[in-house]
């Protein structure tokens, strides 16, 4: 990208702001079946005492309400001080994962194509890219915050999380350029759990793997690299495959692309024997799948207009093909953690507790399957980081509902909320 634009920065916020809000019993709507727009007349006559209420009756979601929707604006606005750089000249760069794809047009090496991206120098408070919030509404603060402190601790910020991308530190949060703001976590909205498939914060699992490196060119070692430096796989010439020259640049401002290794594990090793469908619902696919099963789709013999699905053996009109579907497993990029001689990378999703129709998927059995793999003496361990040392506290899980592997025993999603917001690093 060019720079960092606020619009892609708002919209990952709202994704967040809406996993909370369900996962608090909340309401947010689906733009994508059902908008909302805010009806003036509606508002004036409720008789709601609760202003949240009052703007429910007028035909806003509990998100819309912060976000913004139709004749209603959103209630804070955001301006990006941009001072990062590009990080490495050039294309996308291809970390490859050892399989060969036969095309119609031939043989082609599978794999995972990282992008230059943008950053923020280490070590260099004058090289921070700052959010400024111009105007936050009154009491709005404490809706926006905790979003941006989850993100910070846990998860990403901005497109391509699947990828490595959006990891941040918030170095300083200040209010009028002196006073620090105190978030905390919002209250249950209603007394419910959400048990739908959209992104819910009681569905999510946070995950924290710590990693120690042996000698310098730990990061040669890696099979995937070892495949790009050759530039072919089975004989089959690489595209633009990733360089040491544009390792090293990653390299240098303490970070390295290990997100494309680690899901090159997760789909040819640990979720290998999951059906095709189950696998391109949790782990995604670039692929057109059927919008009920989410299997492959080929062109309907007789109907070119439309997609066939084996699995349903039904026809599908295009507009209602899933073009691509993202993975429900996110995972950053590698960073340097000097003061404590590690290197860290993230492992945070959702599965959901009711999967689509026609999805076979034994959701607890997944989740203990990752969980017993990436903790120390793991299957991670004895594969793509077998040649790495861990930490001594190498691994850290975080999930709703699951005492067996968080064992915290939260009352409500509310108090998971609240422990997530706590400082992530009193444990390093």
């Amino acid at each position: 990208m060019d720079r960092i634009h606020e619009t892609g920065i708002i919209g990952s916020m709202r994704w967040w702001y809406e996993a909370i809000v369900r996962g608090l019993g909340g309401d947010a709507c689906d733009p994508s079946q059902h908008e909302c727009i805010f009806d003036a007349e509606k508002y004036r006559k409720s008789k709601a005492i609760d202003e949240r209420q009052r703007l429910r009756d007028a035909g806003l979601c509990d998100v819309c309400q912060v976000f913004g929707a139709t004749g209603w604006r959103r209630r804070f606005r955001l301006e990006v001080v941009d001072k990062s750089k590009q990080l490495f000249q050039g294309n996308t760069a291809l970390v490859p994962s050892g399989h060969i794809r036969v095309m119609r047009s031939g043989k082609r090496a599978g794999g995972w194509y990282i992008g230059p991206g943008r950053i923020t120098l280490k070590g260099s408070s004058l090289e921070d890219t700052f959010l400024e919030f111009p105007l936050i509404m009154p009491s709005f603060e404490k809706q926006i915050i905790p979003s941006l402190m989850i993100i910070e601790r846990w998860g990403g910020l901005g497109a391509k999380n699947q990828l490595g991308c959006g990891v941040i530190k918030i170095n300083e949060c200040v209010k009028n350029e002196w006073q620090p703001l105190q978030a905390t976590a919002p209250h249950l909205i209603y007394n419910k759990i959400y048990k739908g498939n959209l992104p819910a914060l009681n569905d999510f699992f946070f995950a924290k793997i710590r990693f120690k490196p042996n000698n310098v060119n730990w990061w040669k070692d890696f099979l995937e690299i070892k495949m790009a430096f050759q530039g072919e796989v089975q004989g089959v010439k690489l595209v633009n495959p990733i360089t040491e020259a544009i390792a090293r640049e990653w390299l240098d401002v303490g970070a390295f692309p290990i997100a494309p290794i680690i899901r090159n594990w997760l789909h040819f090793n640990l979720y290998l024997k999951q059906p095709p469908n189950s696998q391109n619902f949790l782990l995604g696919t670039a692929k057109q799948v059927c919008p009920t099963c989410y299997s492959n789709v080929r062109p309907d013999n007789r109907n070119p207009r439309n997609r066939w699905c084996g699995k349903c053996a039904r026809s599908f009109p295009v507009r209602q093909i899933i073009e691509r579907a993202a993975s429900k497993i996110k995972i950053s990029s590698a960073y340097e953690l000097p003061n404590y001689d590690c290197w860290e990378f993230r492992i945070w999703g959702w599965f959901p507790q009711k999967a689509p129709n026609n999805i076979s998927i034994n959701r607890d059995k997944l989740l203990q399957m990752l969980y017993d793999a990436i903790k120390p003496a793991g299957e991670l361990w004895s594969g793509p980081l077998k040649h790495l040392d861990h930490c001594d506290n190498a691994f850290e899980w975080h999930e709703f509902g699951a005492p067996k592997r968080d064992l915290r025993r939260y009352s409500d999603p509310a108090e998971f909320l609240e422990d997530l917001l706590e400082d992530a690093d009193h444990d390093l």
